[in-house]
């Protein structure tokens, strides 16, 4: 069984031998379809244990996703004249955008 059911389902005290359909009603919806897709998809790498690595800047200048700070502030409804020069916010704000976009830290 893969390492990451079996650690979901001892965070709930259930034994690998639970059947299926008697998940539902231990797991979170967001847990449950984490296990579905582990299933569907058994040879998919699993994250590292630290989880996702922070996507470098040069690396996401070259995503088909890629915004440019003025874009990301303007779609959280910020006006780029009013938070420009507060880097971090900005820097907050896009990794948020990233985070939205790929779920999880990247």
């Amino acid at each position: 069984m893969n390492p990451e059911i079996q650690a979901i389902l001892s965070g709930h005290n259930l034994p690998p031998s639970t059947p299926l359909n008697a998940l539902p009603a231990h797991l979170t919806g967001d847990e449950l379809s984490r296990v579905h897709h582990l299933l569907k998809y058994p040879n998919e790498q699993t994250e590292p244990k630290g989880g996702r690595v922070r996507m470098e800047l040069s690396k996401w200048k070259k995503d088909i996703n890629y915004m440019t700070d003025r874009e990301i502030v303007q779609y959280y409804g910020q006006l780029w004249g009013n938070v420009k020069h507060l880097k971090s916010y900005v820097e907050e704000l896009r990794q948020r955008y990233m985070n939205e976009l790929y779920g999880g830290e990247r």
